[in-house]
């Protein structure tokens, strides 16, 4: 599973075409917020600069990858 951060607009997007439900969290994993990804960028602007991790649900598995708020 592939993500597009776009530094710009500061958006992540799942490179999916399924709805797949999400959650990003600290790298101390103190939850920020969660989701269901329907193909719309998620907005993470309001973020802090920082280390965080996604991790996305996909039928029976789970996806994390790291991304930088710089």
């Amino acid at each position: 599973m592939a993500i597009k951060q776009n530094y710009e607009n500061y958006t992540l997007e799942i490179l999916t075409e399924k709805t797949v439900n999400y959650s990003i969290t600290t790298f101390d994993n103190k939850l920020l917020f969660s989701g269901i990804f329907k193909g719309i960028p998620i907005n993470v602007s309001n973020l802090e600069y920082g280390l965080y991790i996604l991790k996305i649900k996909d039928e029976n598995k789970v996806y994390t990858r790291r991304f930088i708020i710089d």
